[in-house]
């Protein structure tokens, strides 16, 4: 994990130390105790578009990535890249699903394993 910067308080008594990394992380730990990361860590930015996965999704499928383009958002499956929830007009929804297909594997294991990782854009 690549470390973008990190803060830590002293409060009553106890520290608390605030990390973010280079996915968007947000980790934080009371006297050296982890406590929490960041429930959607970014997995890639491209074209104005910005991909997310929920961190415990396994409470909420199908499994699904989040694309947030300006103010537009959209819900897309990994299974078949199409947008089944959102507002995201079809020229960016057909750049989302392209990114879903070429990195489906990827996607799929980040959402059975918890494990996320930056995907870069598409190279054409």
């Amino acid at each position: 994990m690549e470390l973008l910067f990190a803060v830590i308080f002293i409060v009553g008594g106890a520290q608390a130390k605030f990390v973010i990394d280079n996915i968007g992380y947000i980790l934080y730990a009371v006297n050296g105790e982890t406590q929490e990361r960041s429930k959607m860590p970014v997995i890639s930015r491209f074209n104005g578009i910005t991909i997310k996965m929920y961190f415990h999704q396994s409470e909420h499928n199908p499994p699904h990535i989040h694309a947030i383009y300006g103010e537009y958002v959209g819900m897309f499956s990994l299974e078949d890249g199409n947008m089944f929830e959102g507002d995201i007009s079809s020229k960016i929804q057909a750049l989302v699903t392209e990114f879903i297909l070429y990195y489906r594997e990827d996607l799929l294991m980040m959402w059975k394993t918890q494990y996320f990782k930056v995907l870069p854009p598409i190279e054409k």
